[in-house]
Order: C-alpha cells, then sequence, then structure tokens
C-alpha cells in the first residue's frame, strides 16, 4: 500500500493535492506494509518542505484497510503552491472518494490530539519538548528546516538531533509503557564499567531527556568482531556490580519486570488466563488446541523455573533487548543505550537475546566464542560444567521469557487505552505492533521453536 501523509494545520485543516479530477491525499509513492514502523521519518518531512515550503514532524501512523496514514504536525507557515490547499476538514466526504479512505481520514481527524500511551500527541505536540531541549542545551537555534531533525518516530520512542555550539544533542521522548532510559540510567547504572549515555537534562514531568552525542558508531557484528568478546566481559562485570549492590538498589527493584524464577512461579499457573484475556480484548477466542498446548509447555517451564532457582548464579539487572544496535562503540569502549525493556531475573538471558538476535550473522563458532568468554566471567559461581548447565537451562526458557515480556508489554498497553482503541489514532499503531510480536513470539513458544 502506498503511504498518505496527512498533515494538519492549527486550524484543522487538511492539506490536499489538487488534481484534475479533484482532490488527494499526497503520497510520496513511499511502498509500506503492516510491518512498518521503524523507519526514519526523515525522507517523509524532507517532502513537505522541498513541495510544499513546511516543517513538519511526524508524530504517527496508523492503518485502515488498504490505507496506511503518516500524521504529521505543522511548524511555521510555508507557500504551499497552487497545485496544494488546504481544506476544511468537515468538507472530506465531498471531496474524498473512496468510503475506508474517507473512515480513516475522520477518524484521524477526531483522534489527532488523543493519546493514552505517547505523551507527544497532544494539542501542543512536540513543541514544548523542543523548547525546552533547545534551552537545556544553551542554544538560540530556531525551528527551521535542517536545524533540527527527526531522526527516529516510532510507537515507543520519538528523537530529535540537533547542533548547539560544538556539541550535538539528542532529544528523546519514550512512550508511556515504555520504561524511560533516564529512570533507568539515574537508578541503576551507576559506578559501572560500562559506559552509558551521558544525559545532559531531565524533561520536568520526566517524559523526556537530552542526551550529548557519544560519536563512534553502532556496533556490528560483521565489521566489530574484535569487540563483541570484550562487550560481553563488560557486561557480565556490570552486572556482577549491580549484584554487589544489591541492598542500595532493592527500593528501586519494582520499577523492573521481576523475570526471576521465584517471581514467574509466583504467576506461572494465571499466565494462560493472561493470554485468555489479551485475545479477550482483541475479540478473539483461544484456539482449544493452542490452550492445551499452553498447560503442556507450561508444566516444562515450571520444571525449568525449578532448575533456575536453585542455582548459585545470582539474579541482577538484564538490559532486556540487548543487541548490537543498542551498543556503542566509541574509541575502542563499549556504550550501551535503550534501556526501555530492562528488567530485573537471570544474568544468562541477556546473551542468550543477544545470541538469538545476532544467529543469522554470526558463525556458530563465533557464537561459541563469545558464549565461553561470557560465561567464564561466572566461574566463582561453579564449575565451567556447572556454568554451562544452567546456560542452557536459561537458553531451553528463550521463547517462554520472550513471550512472557510481550504479554506484559501488550496487558500494559491495553490498560493504559483503557477500552477500545480508535481507528486512526497513535495507540493503534501501538496496539497493532505489539499484538504482531505477541503473536509471533507466542506462535514459536507453542510449537516448541527455540530458533
Amino acid at each position: 500500500m502506498k503511504m498518505l501523509l496527512v498533515l494538519f494545520d492549527k486550524q484543522g485543516q487538511i492539506l490536499l493535492c489538487r488534481n484534475p479530477s479533484g482532490y488527494s491525499v499526497p503520497t510520496n509513492g513511499a511502498e509500506v506494509d503492516e510491518g512498518f514502523g521503524f523507519g526514519s521519518p526523515q525522507e517523509e518531512n524532507r517532502w513537505f518542505w522541498e513541495n510544499c515550503g513546511l516543517l513538519v514532524y511526524r508524530r504517527y501512523i496508523c492503518f485502515y484497510m488498504d490505507y496506511c496514514a503518516a500524521v504529521f504536525e505543522l511548524y511555521g507557515e510555508g507557500n504551499v503552491g497552487k497545485e496544494f490547499i488546504w481544506m476544511d476538514s468537515g468538507s472530506l466526504d465531498k471531496f474524498i472518494v473512496g468510503n475506508s479512505l474517507t473512515v480513516l481520514l475522520k477518524a484521524v481527524v477526531k483522534n489527532y490530539n488523543c493519546s493514552k500511551t505517547v505523551s507527544w500527541v497532544n494539542k501542543d505536540g512536540f513543541q514544548p519538548y523542543l523548547n525546552w531541549a533547545l534551552k537545556a542545551a544553551g542554544c538560540d537555534t530556531q525551528l527551521t528546516y535542517g536545524k533540527i531533525e527527526q531522526i527516529k518516530n516510532t510507537y515507543v520512542s520519538t528523537i530529535f538531533r540537533f547542533q548547539a555550539g560544538e556539541e550535538i544533542f539528542y532529544l528523546k521522548i519514550p512512550g508511556k509503557t515504555y520504561l524511560n532510559d533516564a529512570v533507568q540510567i539515574e537508578k541503576f547504572l551507576v559506578n559501572s564499567t560500562y559506559g552509558l549515555p551521558e544525559i545532559t537534562a531531565a524533561y520536568p514531568d520526566g517524559n523526556a531527556f537530552l542526551a550529548k552525542a557519544m560519536g563512534g558508531h553502532d556496533l556490528s557484528v560483521e565489521t566489530d568482531m574484535i569487540f563483541l568478546e570484550q562487550a560481553v566481559e563488560q557486561w557480565a562485570d556490570m552486572q556482577q556490580r549491580f549484584t554487589e549492590k544489591q541492598d542500595v538498589f532493592s527500593s528501586k527493584i519494582p520499577l523492573l519486570h521481576n523475570y526471576t524464577a521465584e517471581g514467574i512461579m509466583k504467576r506461572i499457573d494465571n499466565f494462560p488466563s493472561e493470554v485468555s484475556g489479551i485475545f479477550a480484548f482483541l475479540n478473539e477466542q483461544s484456539n482449544a488446541v493452542d490452550a492445551a498446548k499452553t498447560g503442556q509447555m507450561i508444566r516444562e517451564v515450571k520444571r525449568l523455573l525449578f532448575l533456575l532457582a536453585k542455582c548459585k548464579v545470582p539474579d541482577t539487572l538484564c538490559h532486556g533487548d540487548l543487541r548490537p544496535g543498542n551498543i556503542r562503540v566509541v574509541n575502542g569502549f563499549c556504550f550501551l543505550y535503550d534501556w526501555g525493556m530492562g528488567m530485573y531475573g537471570h544474568p544468562f538471558y541477556a546473551l542468550v537475546h543477544f545470541l538469538h538476535v545476532t544467529r543469522r550473522q554470526l558463525p556458530q563458532e563465533m557464537q561459541e566464542k563469545i558464549k565461553n568468554t561470557y560465561l567464564k566471567q561466572w566461574e566463582t559461581y561453579g564449575t565451567g560444567k556447572d556454568i554451562l548447565r544452567i546456560y542452557e537451562t536459561v537458553e531451553r526458557l528463550k521463547d517462554f521469557f520472550m513471550v512472557l515480556a510481550d504479554a506484559d508489554w501488550l496487558m500494559e498497553t491495553i490498560e493504559a487505552v483503557g477500552g477500545k482503541v480508535p481507528e486512526g489514532s497513535m495507540d493503534s499503531w501501538l496496539l497493532m505492533r505489539r499484538v504482531y510480536y505477541f503473536r509471533r513470539v507466542l506462535g514459536r513458544f507453542l510449537a516448541g521453536d527455540n530458533n
């Protein structure tokens, strides 16, 4: 499907293209599917500047039937030219052909300022955050095209980049159901040998933070083999330092999901009903065969959790999404960021996850080398064979950990929206993506496919 570019002005008028047959919603010709959600908005923002002279930032994306709409905020005014027209949104029925398109546009008009899952979808939009960030950076840059770039806009966060003096800054605004990186860094990650982003300032309500650019580049499994072992060594050291200071952090641990063996055992019997509750919200009935299969899989999960609970390796801080794209290499040193899925649980899950997401890029020999390097750091808690046996237990629980994390995120989203999710809204995008990931990992878990 082609992506429609939906832009409103401060009066609620929509920008349309004039054409021989009437009017149409602009499109830059980009083809997208329902998996679209992590692309940079820069190409779309540039389209408005080059074709309309308008400075815009993307708010969110939504889908309806055969249409995808990217929804934007307008900053300032531009000369849109005679090939475009601003039209009152109440007149859409008269000029836009296509029932499903009209339904989508009306839904976007209605829900343009409404979201229960992100803080930037409201009548003020990004403006307060951008003004605050520029002031916090001591920057007199005005909101003009190219000065403040929107480099990311997804259902979990939005990120802007700008320069103040010699420094480059990043403004990150996380979603409300995605744990704020600044909270993680401030509460947990002190005195660590792992490098961390330098947080310059936090927005007064905690919904955004400003960080200085670290330089360097994201870790690449193709070109940074030398750093892979270093990264997992540093990670093991960081986790062990956290275990040594757990008394200091004990009051903060409730901020994280409790994915310890003991914590999961307390809720494991209720997990099938949690899954049924998710499908009930989606107006779907869980398949009886899947329900029976879930029961069988849960019995095996309980057996593995019992073994894990008896091991001597202590629970600790886990990143939750350890992958090359969240590790920055700067002057030969590794920095770790994007802590939104942080959790408290068995340390080995982080490496299991890392090797899972890099399984198609890393040769088996290199995977084994990384695994052995990491596990060696834990041999103070047992022999090499003991530590390997514990790792293999965690590895067999991999898909369950993933489905549990996605189920929790989805249930938190459902709780946040508090009922029916409107079409054409930011929240519908978030829910659609979370449902997609939940279905994928649940299917893999039920199939017993650990690849």
